[in-house]
C-alpha cells in the first residue's frame, strides 16, 4: 500500500500550491491518478464498486462522455481531441477519490492545504503589487483564476471555523483576508461580485450546523459591511468600477470595444447560433467560429473568432454541447448539492458536505463570466476537491440516501392492502 504520508503531502500541494508554483498543482494530480489507477489494479476494485466513488464516477464520466460524443458528432478534428484532453482530469478523478477513500489522514492536510493556498495566494499578490506596480495580480496562471480561486480558498478555509481553537482561528481569518486580497488585487470584477454571493453561502451553511445565533449574525453582517466598505474605498476598486458604469453606459455604442459589450456580444450571437443545433451542439472546438454568421459587428467578430470560448460556461456549453452538454454540466455542478445537502446538519460529515457544496455553488457563479471548466487549473482544482471531500464523507450516509430514494419510489407506486382485498365492501 502506497504510504499514507506521501499521499498526504500529494493532497496538501494541490490547494496549497496550485496558484503560485508553475505546475505544483497539475503535477500532484497527475502522481494522485497514477496511484488511484495502480490502486484500483492492485485491489482488483472500480470507482464503481464503493457508494461515494460511484457517485463521482457518475458525474464525472458523464460529463467527460457527453464531451467526447459531441466532439465526434460535429466533425471530429485535431483541434476537437485537443480540447478533450483538457477534461482528461474528469476519467482519473473517481480513482483519486477512491485511493482517498482507503487512504488515512486525508482531511487534516486537506484543510491545511486549502488555508496555506489562500494565505499563499494572497502574499504573492501583494509581492506582485509592490514588484509590477499598476499590474492585475496573476500569481503563476491569469488574472481571473487568480481571483476566483483564492476567493473561494478563503471561503472554504472558513467552513469549521467555530468548531476550532483559538490558533486554528486566526490561520483561518489570515486566510480569508488575504483570500480576498487576492482577489481585489485581481481586478476581476466578476469576482468582485462573487465575494457577497460566496458569505451568503457561508452563512446558510453556519446556520445549517447550528453555529449562528442572532449576536453572530450580527458580527458577522456587520464585519462583510465593514470589509465591504473597506475594499470599495480602494483605488483599484474605484477604478475597475468607474471603467464599468462607463461601459453600461455606452453598452449600445459599437464603435468602441469594451469587455461587457463584447460579452453580451457574444452571448447573444450564441443564442442564436446554440437553436441551430439544440441537442449535441455545434462542437466544443468550433464554438466560436459557428457563432460568428451571427454577430453584427465587424469589429467584435473578428475578436471573437480569436478565442477558444464564449465567456460563459453555461452559454458555451449551450453552443458547444447542446442540452445534453447543459445537462450533464448541471449534473456536475448541482448533483452534489443535492446529494449533500442534508449531510449539513451537526456531524462528522459536515465540513467535508459544506465544503463540497461550497464549491459547486462558487463554480456556477465563475462560470457566469467566463469558463468553469476548459483550463486545466480549474479542472484540477474542482474534480481533485470535490472527490476527496466525497471521498471522505461515510459510506453509510451514500447507502442511506439511495436506500431513502428507493423507499420513497415503493411507496408512490405500492397499491394499499384494502385495494388488493376481493371482499365486497360493507
Amino acid at each position: 500500500m502506497t504510504n499514507p504520508r506521501f499521499i498526504g503531502i500529494l493532497v496538501f500541494c494541490i490547494p496549497a500550491f496550485i496558484l503560485v508554483v508553475p505546475g505544483g498543482g497539475e503535477v500532484a494530480f497527475g502522481i494522485l491518478a497514477v496511484l488511484g489507477v495502480a490502486h484500483a489494479i492492485k485491489n482488483r476494485t472500480h470507482p464503481l464498486a464503493e457508494p461515494s466513488t460511484r457517485f463521482m464516477s457518475l458525474i464525472c464520466w458523464a460529463f467527460l462522455l457527453v464531451a467526447i460524443l459531441t466532439v465526434v458528432a460535429a466533425e471530429p478534428s485535431a483541434e476537437g481531441f485537443r480540447r478533450l484532453g483538457t477534461s482528461v482530469h474528469f476519467l482519473f478523478a473517481p480513482f483519486i477519490a477512491l485511493l482517498l477513500l482507503a487512504t488515512s489522514g486525508v482531511m487534516p492536510r486537506l484543510v491545511q492545504g486549502i488555508k496555506a493556498g489562500a494565505i499563499l495566494a494572497g502574499a504573492v499578490a501583494l509581492g506582485q503589487l509592490i514588484v509590477r506596480t499598476g499590474e492585475a495580480a496573476n500569481g503563476v496562471v491569469n488574472e481571473i483564476i487568480l481571483g476566483d480561486l483564492a476567493l473561494l480558498l478563503g471561503f472554504l478555509a472558513m467552513v469549521s471555523f467555530f468548531d476550532e481553537s483559538r490558533k486554528e482561528k486566526l490561520i483561518s481569518a489570515l486566510a480569508l483576508g488575504l483570500g480576498l486580497t487576492a482577489a481585489l488585487l485581481s481586478e476581476t470584477r466578476s469576482t468582485w461580485v462573487a465575494a457577497p454571493l460566496l458569505a451568503l453561502v457561508l452563512l446558510v451553511i453556519w446556520q445549517r450546523a447550528g453555529h449562528l445565533s442572532t449576536r453572530r449574525i450580527a458580527a458577522a453582517l456587520s464585519l462583510a459591511v465593514v470589509i465591504g466598505v473597506a475594499f470599495a474605498s480602494t483605488t483599484i476598486f474605484q477604478h475597475r468600477y468607474q471603467q464599468m458604469v462607463t461601459e453600461l453606459r455606452s453598452l449600445e455604442d459599437y464603435s468602441e470595444v469594451t469587455s461587457i459589450r463584447e460579452r453580451v456580444v457574444m452571448w447573444k450571437a450564441a443564442w442564436k447560433t446554440a437553436q441551430d443545433s439544440p441537442l449535441l451542439g455545434h462542437g466544443l472546438h468550433k464554438a466560436n467560429h459557428a457563432v460568428l454568421p451571427n454577430v453584427e459587428s465587424d469589429i467584435y467578430r473578428e475578436r471573437i473568432g480569436a478565442y477558444t470560448h464564449l465567456h460563459n460556461e453555461f452559454i458555451n456549453t449551450l453552443t458547444g454541447k447542446g442540452i445534453l452538454g447543459v445537462a450533464s454540466l448541471l449534473l456536475l455542478m448541482l448533483g452534489p448539492v443535492f446529494i449533500l445537502w442534508k449531510c449539513l446538519k451537526p456531524g462528522e460529515d459536515q465540513p467535508k458536505a459544506a465544503m463540497s457544496i461550497l464549491i459547486c455553488i462558487g463554480f456556477m457563479i465563475f462560470g457566469l463570466t467566463n469558463l468553469a471548466f476548459g483550463h486545466g487549473i480549474m479542472n484540477t482544482f474542482f474534480v481533485f476537491m470535490l472527490g476527496a471531500m466525497i471521498s471522505q464523507v461515510s459510506p453509510e450516509y451514500f447507502l442511506k440516501t439511495r436506500r431513502s430514494e428507493t423507499s420513497k419510489l415503493g411507496d408512490t407506486f405500492s397499491v394499499p392492502s384494502e385495494t388488493l382485498s376481493l371482499k365486497d365492501p360493507a
